[in-house]
């Protein structure tokens, strides 16, 4: 069977993601900057502005993550013995590890916030957009966790990945 490698440029998929080297890089900065800079939101979400800035960046965060996961699964499952792949896998497993560290306070201190403050962030022009988050924030603030319970799962979270 004919590694990938060997196979003619023609007969291979083009998702059209993450040509270069550069492009690649550019998810770590971003989620290096994300781990740097979210936790600076640490109590602030009382703060409408604050708020959404963290649904502006949540939201980018989310998207680049996305096409990046989609990215490594593709390539990945294209030729399993790429072995830049597999060092690329586990370099995004590590940072999203500690993105998830560094936010882990977000959902706990957004359930803390009251269903009357949520509701009216709905009514801001800024909320277009992330209504189901807002919602979500509000039907799932019983049953979200507490700040150290969710640090807590962060922390050991590598230890489910394996």
């Amino acid at each position: 069977m004919k590694k990938r490698a060997d196979i003619d440029e023609k007969y291979k998929w083009d998702i059209g993601l993450f040509k270069t080297q550069k492009e690649i890089e550019n998810v770590f900065t971003t989620m290096q900057f994300l781990t740097d800079e979210m936790p600076k939101l640490y109590g602030k979400f009382n703060d409408k502005d604050k708020f959404f800035e963290y649904l502006t960046a949540y939201e980018k965060q989310e998207q680049l993550i996305q096409q990046f996961c989609f990215f490594l699964s593709n390539t990945y499952a294209t030729d399993n013995s790429n072995v830049e792949i597999i060092k690329l896998m586990q370099h995004y497993e590590i940072m999203a590890q500690k993105l998830g560290k560094a936010t882990a306070f977000v959902s706990p201190q957004m359930a803390r916030l009251s269903e009357k403050y949520l509701r009216e962030l709905l009514s801001d022009k800024r909320a277009k957009g992330h209504e189901n988050f807002i919602l979500d924030i509000i039907r799932n603030k019983p049953h979200t966790l507490d700040e150290k319970s969710a640090d807590l799962i962060a922390k050991i979270s590598n230890c489910f990945n394996n």
